[in-house]
């Protein structure tokens, strides 16, 4: 792996964006520069605005739904990136890198006056300078293009609010490129995330993800709640990474020094969005919350509170309505997670526990800590933008990941590594980002574990396989190299006889808590000629049962505690067998775009 690419995927910012980042930039500032010079706005209307206390309106024109269908562009990006066809872009890096095909755009903009713009940030929800979303099919897979893996069906949604008097260029194309980052981002992680053999989304975080904007629960018109809901989408792992992104695509090319870098950064909207995490207090919170009370005196308070009530909201005392708000947010949570379900997705969400529904503190103390601790993720890799955006300016200055390691091999090929962890460790990620090898085939012993149980289970198999009797009858098919059913072995063995003019390198990513399943692999691996190299991926116990809580697919917690003891224990057995052996301690919160740095180290 070069220097270059692995400083990008350490600070959070995949390289492989970088080309699509440029040209969805591109297409859409073209579009947006021919409806301004021609005037192909479909509609006008007035919009109101704050300037100090005083209301002002003025005239916005609107070009609603332009549609730039996924034929059109992929045209594009082959043409802006220089490549001579179709099957010469889908044969590119470029596409490797981020395999999305024939994506659709739709651009709706608002134009407005200089001065709207200008006080954008205190005016009524007409008026922001650009929002968007990226979908896809609730239960989206990588297909199969002939030889090639793709992913299809995606969308974005772009709403743009420029100068309806004529372009700057460069501003338009800064807040252009960084929002495109953003979303592209969430695309790098879904690819990822199927190509790991796990669901495109992001467990109980999807539902947290869509409840802050579910009008059950946020059209409430009350401004504690709604910055509550506000924090909860923020604190989310894959929106931390895509604000770091965007954060590095507006100031990419903007800062020289690390005080300059600094000087920015803590001026930006990210660093305002961690400080809020940062210094939410439940006690405080709560203490502080409004809401309105019944008044016949007043109409409006009047209504305010009627509507409340409707939703179910007792408005008799803070407590009440408290106690009304963690309901609705619970009952909300159970149905779309029913809704879900009947998509064909599931995502086990547990219900509110009666204690938090009881006393509020529980509730909002339990996300206090969730923000602080996420809060402290996202300025560690704020803080480490400045290496790679000075990097960028200074060659020289690559030296700072000297103190990046990774896992290295003496060889370029003939490499048999098995990544070995118990459950919730982080044995995918780290055998997607921290392999420091090129040509290699990849074998995982979950996903074969997931195929065998769906073949038992059929739509039952997560639910089974979950329980200690289903696990432990997965885990007996899969037991020995004799077993003719242990499907993972024989294709690996099959594999490694094939003789070849090139060597390979072969990654097993396995539990290693068998200790005779690992002694045939690594036998197997030694009869083939292959160096051999195991990385033993470790984390406390109960990070690896966070972990598993917020899994898709989790496990019973006793069997989370028994299998990462097995995993100990045969450790020490597998040492002594192979050639080099590293060990990694994979503490933090995993998540796509990080890396854990520190701690690796190489003990044979």
């Amino acid at each position: 792996m070069k220097k270059k690419y692995l400083l990008n995927e350490i600070m959070g910012v995949p390289k492989a964006l970088h080309p699509w980042v440029k040209s969805f930039t591109k297409i859409i500032m073209d579009k947006v520069r021919d409806v301004v010079d021609n005037s192909l706005w479909d509609d006008d209307g007035i919009v109101v605005y704050k300037v100090g206390d005083e209301e002002v309106s003025d005239t916005a024109y609107k070009a609603n739904e332009i549609e730039i269908s996924g034929k059109k562009v992929q045209e594009e990006l082959i043409k802006i990136n220089g490549f001579s066809s179709e099957k010469d872009f889908i044969n590119s890096d470029m596409f490797s890198g981020l395999p999305m095909w024939r994506p659709d755009i739709y651009l709706n903009i608002v134009g407005v006056s200089e001065h709207v713009l200008k006080h954008s940030n205190t005016a009524h929800e007409e008026v922001g300078e650009l929002e968007a979303r990226v979908g896809s099919p609730a239960n989206v897979k990588l297909k199969k293009l002939g030889d090639y893996t793709i992913l299809s069906e995606i969308h974005f949604v772009f709403e743009i609010i420029i100068n309806k008097n004529g372009l700057d260029g460069a501003k338009e194309e800064k807040m252009i490129s960084k929002v495109v980052s953003h979303e592209l981002l969430h695309v790098y992680q879904m690819v990822k995330q199927l190509e790991s053999g796990i669901s495109s989304h992001f467990g109980p975080e999807t539902i947290l993800n869509v409840l802050p904007q579910h009008p059950t629960t946020s059209q409430t018109g009350l401004g504690y709640w709604d910055y509550f809901l506000n924090l909860v989408y923020l604190h989310l792992s894959f929106e931390i990474n895509a604000r770091v992104n965007e954060l590095y695509y507006l100031l990419k090319d903007t800062v020289k020094t690390k005080e300059e870098f600094l000087e920015k950064l803590k001026s930006s909207d990210m660093w305002r969005q961690v400080d809020s995490l940062e210094k939410f207090d439940a006690m405080e919170y709560i203490k502080n919350f409004k809401y309105p009370k019944l008044n016949f005196e007043s109409p409006l308070k009047m209504l305010s509170t009627m509507e409340l009530a409707k939703r179910g909201i007792d408005t008799d005392s803070k407590d009440k309505v408290l106690t009304s708000l963690i309901n609705l947010w619970d009952n909300t949570i159970q149905v779309g997670v029913q809704e879900l379900n009947k998509m064909g997705v599931t995502i086990p969400m547990e219900k509110v526990p009666k204690k938090a529904k009881e006393d509020p503190y529980e509730f909002f103390k339990f996300f206090e800590k969730r923000f602080h601790k996420k809060a402290k993720t996202w300025k560690r890799k704020l803080y480490r933008l400045a290496s790679l955006l000075l990097s960028e300016k200074d060659p020289l200055s690559e030296g700072i990941i000297k103190e990046e390691r990774v896992v290295n091999f003496d060889s370029p090929k003939n490499n048999f590594v098995v990544v070995a962890g118990g459950p919730g460790v982080g044995k995918s990620f780290i055998t997607n980002n921290l392999i420091n090898l090129n040509n290699i085939k990849y074998f995982n012993v979950d996903q074969v574990r997931v195929s065998i149980a769906k073949k038992l289970w059929g739509d039952e198999w997560e639910k089974n396989i979950s329980t200690p009797d289903g696990y432990q009858k997965i885990l007996d098919l899969t037991h020995t190299t004799s077993d003719p059913r242990n499907l993972t072995v024989k294709f690996l063995k099959n594999f490694l006889q094939i003789e070849r003019k090139e060597g390979i390198n072969v990654v097993y990513d396995a539990g290693g808590g068998q200790r005779e399943v690992m002694k045939d692999v690594w036998k197997l691996a030694k009869d083939n000629g292959y160096h051999t190299t195991l990385v033993y991926v470790r984390t406390p116990l109960e990070v690896a049962q966070e972990r598993n809580i917020e899994r898709p697919r989790k496990l019973q917690p006793d069997m989370v505690s028994s299998y990462h003891q097995q995993v100990k224990d045969n450790i020490r057995y597998l040492i002594d067998k192979f050639d080099s052996v590293w060990f990694v301690d994979n503490k933090d919160t995993i998540d796509m775009s990080d890396r854990p740095t520190e701690n690796i180290e190489q003990i044979k």
